[in-house]
């Protein structure tokens, strides 16, 4: 019967445990999908797997931890030991998380050469940020703006440019190499292609393209494409409005 009622008691702790758990977790994912990866940027840089996997061993192993050490028989202030013990640790896997998930966020959906880059915060290089003198250095903690960065100013800028590419900066990563979207409208407009053209590359696809442009409320003619490139995706386009070259929506469709 003793058995009977710590098992009881200590599920009903385990359960009030999960609860609280999980009214963090919801406060966590308002955090992380509305302001850090809103859709698609949570495919495209992979939030949601991260989010999910933190928050998953912290709802779990808390409660499952309580549901263990909890004694109604144990002395109140051992008890409260005890908890306060799981909670700590709960809270600093959560903090270590979300962490994790801050550096990781996307910043900038950046247009480089014939393609959109979206630029986490993990792949700025950072050294080269001057927040005073310029203010897309500025990182946003919310959100993800849209720049545009600079063609290389002669052939020994190109040559160094290649290297620190190989070396894993590409130029939507480096600070010095960004301006503003406008800037780099019309080397927008030269690259982007005609939405007959991804048809045509992806029939497979066609069904899907024209639903997101209908759902859009524009013309098939009044929209063109470009390929959105992420360090774990190559298979997503923006769709550009012809006029304003302003992104209108993303489709998971492979664009090279």
């Amino acid at each position: 019967m003793r058995w009977y009622e710590r098992g009881r008691s200590a599920l009903r702790a385990a359960l009030l445990h999960f609860a609280l758990s999980l009214a963090i977790a919801f406060m966590a994912a308002i955090l992380t999908f509305f302001l850090w990866f809103p859709y698609p940027y949570r495919e495209l840089a992979g939030g949601g797997h991260l989010f999910w996997l933190v928050v998953g061993v912290d709802i779990i192993c808390g409660p499952m931890l309580t549901a263990v050490v909890f004694n109604s028989l144990k002395p109140r202030r051992e008890l409260i030991t005890d908890l306060c013990c799981i909670g700590l640790v709960q809270i600093c896997a959560l903090i270590y998380g979300l962490h994790a998930l801050w550096q990781t966020r996307p910043v900038y959906l950046a247009f480089e050469v014939d393609r959109f880059r979206v630029v986490t915060y993990a792949d700025i290089k950072k050294e080269d940020l001057k927040p005073d003198s310029n203010e897309l250095h500025r990182l946003p903690w919310k959100g993800i703006q849209i720049i545009g960065t600079r063609m290389p100013a002669n052939g020994e800028e190109m040559l160094e440019s290649l290297d620190l590419s190989l070396r894993g900066f590409d130029p939507s990563s480096r600070p010095d190499w960004w301006e503003d979207y406008k800037d780099s409208i019309d080397q927008v407009r030269l690259r982007a292609r005609a939405i007959t053209d991804l048809i045509k590359k992806r029939p497979d696809k066609t069904q899907m393209i024209r639903d997101e442009i209908s759902r859009a409320g524009m013309p098939e003619a009044n929209v063109m494409w470009l390929p959105v490139t992420s360090f774990r995706s190559l298979e997503w386009v923006v769709l550009l409005d012809r006029q304003t070259m302003q992104p209108i929506t993303f489709i998971p469709v492979d664009g090279f």
